[in-house]
């Protein structure tokens, strides 16, 4: 299981570590809401995508990875994930590139993960860290 940490962060950088496009970190993060939601591990779901472990962590969940969910990956996601489309990949998505500030990997004792902030429109950032 992959757990979602968010806190409210300041403090903004000149230019952000990570620019990406918006639909592939809405998909990520549908994806870590379903395998939450179904109990399912991230390992789990490499290994169905026909991947090696930690495949989904550390190279599509990882900001500064240029790794994203394919196509055909995509495509299945729904049947393994027992859910619709609808649900990983929303209509309402705005178009267009999200920017990931702060990026770091978080290798503690206890636990690993990522670490980003992302800032509103209005200056307000909130720092996500996804760890397991």
């Amino acid at each position: 299981m992959i757990e979602v940490i968010q806190k409210t962060s300041i403090c903004k950088a000149d230019k952000p570590d990570v620019i990406m496009a918006r639909m592939g970190y809405v998909i990520i993060c549908r994806v870590i809401e379903q395998l939450n939601k179904m109990g399912m591990t991230d390992d789990e779901l490499s290994f169905l995508l026909g991947k090696p472990n930690n495949y989904v962590f550390g190279f599509i969940v990882k900001p500064s990875d240029k790794n994203r969910f394919n196509e055909d990956q995509i495509d299945l996601l729904p049947y393994i994930l027992n859910c619709t489309f609808s649900a990983i990949i929303l209509n309402d998505t705005e178009p267009g590139n999200i920017q990931l500030y702060h990026t770091k990997a978080i290798d503690d004792a206890s636990y690993k993960g990522f670490s980003h902030i992302i800032y509103s429109n209005q200056g307000e950032g909130t720092r996500i860290i996804w760890r397991k």
